[in-house]
């Protein structure tokens, strides 16, 4: 689009004669949607930008680092129109997905001995955990736990649990009751009613972090055993 900022669309399938070295013009259909996925990846990378809540910004690809809320790139009033669309609960219609927070749960962890050069590669997705919120209701905690646990999941949490951004090393143990969400996916508000089990995490220090799951409805996640996993940034 200009020297430092490019856009993309994923899960698509092109129209005839859009290929590399491709002209488009305003208003002109370049692709539909593949049916592979249930939506449309669409984005912005921006040279320009570097997002702040990356604790260990080695860990990332510049796709990552460089991802801008591409709908404040638009002109009015295509973008007006566009920002209706957006389903998002409150008034910050871009929403974010850099949760780190230094000292603090809130973010993106990665299971102790994971090598920073290639952390987001396919062979390392079981080894990542993260506290984040619901992309179109932010008040909304939710867990991923991609694997190495004793649960498998995107959980959401008991309603008054406390908020991964005020958790410090200072805060001690904390539990959180794991339940389904529902949909599996980071859209909307909605959980199971009974619950999984409860994650019992312990900030030790800036960078590192103890977490366990114990399963079961009837589970309480009182003390750390031997399964307990060190997660870190």
């Amino acid at each position: 689009m200009a020297p430092g900022l490019k856009w993309f669309v994923d899960h698509v399938v092109p129209e005839p004669g859009i290929a590399e070295g491709a002209i488009v013009a305003a208003g002109q259909r370049v692709a539909t949607h593949s049916g592979a996925t249930c939506c449309v990846d669409f984005g912005v990378l921006d040279d320009g930008l570097m997002l702040p809540g990356y604790v260990n910004r080695r860990r990332y690809s510049p796709q990552t680092l460089q991802a801008a809320a591409p709908l404040k790139y638009f002109s009015d009033p295509l973008r007006s129109q566009l920002y209706a669309l957006v389903n998002r609960v409150g008034a910050d219609r871009d929403g974010r997905h850099d949760y780190d927070i230094p000292g603090r749960l809130s973010g993106n962890w990665f299971l102790e001995g994971t090598p920073e050069d290639g952390s987001l590669l396919p062979e390392n997705w079981p080894r990542q955990l993260a506290f984040a919120c619901s992309n179109t209701h932010p008040s909304m905690i939710l867990i991923s736990v991609a694997g190495t646990l004793a649960l498998t999941n995107l959980f959401a949490v008991h309603d008054g649990a406390p908020d991964p951004a005020n958790v410090s090393a200072g805060s001690g143990p904390v539990v959180y009751r794991l339940f389904q969400k529902d949909p599996p996916v980071s859209e909307g508000d909605r959980k199971g009613t009974t619950p999984l089990g409860e994650m019992l995490v312990q900030l030790l220090d800036d960078s590192r972090v103890r977490v366990e799951i114990f399963p079961g409805a009837a589970a309480r996640a009182t003390s750390f055993t031997g399964a307990a996993r060190i997660y870190t940034r």
